[in-house]
């Protein structure tokens, strides 16, 4: 859903860009208002960090943290694509996939960089 929205309000602000005159900056135009709403959504994306996957897929092959509709602990997986474009959340490194065990991925959210001593 959050994803329709930034996707909305991103074709106003090109809408808005290129029917007026006054660009950015003029406080209470609709431009600013679609600004500020667009840079609130940005903000919640990184407070919040998890991405639900009806919102966005992550990269393919990429190590994620996963969370599940119907498990309470996070674990690490991973989303794959095959021929037809169909995809899967698969455990870790390993070829089976979550909904395998009976483990359903409802959101995501990129893996921390590991610690790095200075």
């Amino acid at each position: 859903m959050v994803s329709r929205i930034k996707e909305r309000l991103l074709q106003y602000k090109q809408e808005l860009q290129k029917r007026t005159i006054y660009k950015d900056g003029l406080p209470g135009s609709s431009l600013d208002i679609v600004n500020s709403l667009l840079k609130d959504l940005e903000q919640d994306e990184k407070e919040n960090g998890w991405i639900l996957v009806d919102e966005r897929l992550p990269d393919p092959d990429e190590h994620i943290l996963v969370s599940f509709f119907n498990f309470s602990l996070p674990m690490i997986g991973r989303y794959t694509v095959d021929d037809d474009d169909g995809g899967t959340f698969r455990v870790g490194d390993e070829d089976e996939s979550f909904c395998e065990h009976d483990l359903y991925v409802n959101a995501w959210m990129p893996l921390p960089e590991p610690y790095k001593e200075d």
